[in-house]
């Protein structure tokens, strides 16, 4: 009897060891999915923090294009003013010559005026002079 209350007591003792190790494996067992979290979090944090870096590189190439791209539309903008300027220097050109040739066919005109006007006075001054000899023809006589 003895002997069963010793091994009903050790069996009691044994079922709290037992209940005690259960605790202490769901303990360890909640600490390990706990670390198994941290775990799963450290490979997402590494996983974010490459991809950070590699679109913080895609950014960093993309603002270098931009920078190129600026660089090279104030070269076109700056070569699309020249040639607005050298066309429009043109364009006062082709109107200064046109003024001129306008001005040349007015010279020309008015010289041909002229001419014919001294034309006809050389005419009137060649009969006034004829005449003017034959009466100083006629008065000598």
């Amino acid at each position: 009897l003895q002997q069963v209350a010793e091994l009903e007591k050790e069996s009691a003792e044994q079922q709290q060891h037992i209940q005690t190790l259960y605790n202490q494996l769901a303990e360890e067992k909640g600490k390990l999915e706990k670390k198994g979290d941290i775990t799963g979090m450290e490979k997402q944090v590494e996983t974010l923090t490459t991809e950070l870096e590699e679109s913080t590189t895609t950014q960093r190439a993309l603002q270098e294009q931009i920078e190129k791209l600026t660089v090279q539309l104030q070269k076109v903008e700056a070569e699309k003013q020249t040639l607005q300027e050298a066309a429009q220097q043109e364009v006062i050109v082709q109107q200064r010559m046109e003024e001129l040739k306008n001005e040349l066919q007015n010279s020309l005109q008015q010289k041909n005026e002229a001419e014919v006007k001294l034309g006809r006075l050389q005419g009137v001054n060649d009969k006034h002079l004829a005449e003017k000899q034959v009466y100083e023809e006629i008065g000598r006589a």
